[in-house]
């Protein structure tokens, strides 16, 4: 019989603000990632997965 005792178990705990990295889309390298989801929705959870902090910044700060 298989032993179950080592898999995996997926966190509950929230991640403190900083410590989850992502490989960001815009500059190629791991970086600290978004804090929270930006929209509700697909979108929302690919960018949150998917682009920095630092370029999430970025790019809502430029002027239109």
């Amino acid at each position: 019989m298989a032993d179950d005792s080592c898999d995996p178990v997926p966190s509950t705990e929230p991640v403190p603000p900083g410590t989850r990295t992502v490989k960001c889309v815009k500059f190629g390298k791991e970086l600290p990632g978004l804090d929270r989801i930006p929209w509700r929705g697909e979108l929302g959870k690919r960018v949150y997965e998917n682009v920095s902090k630092e370029a999430g910044s970025s790019g809502l700060s430029t002027p239109r």
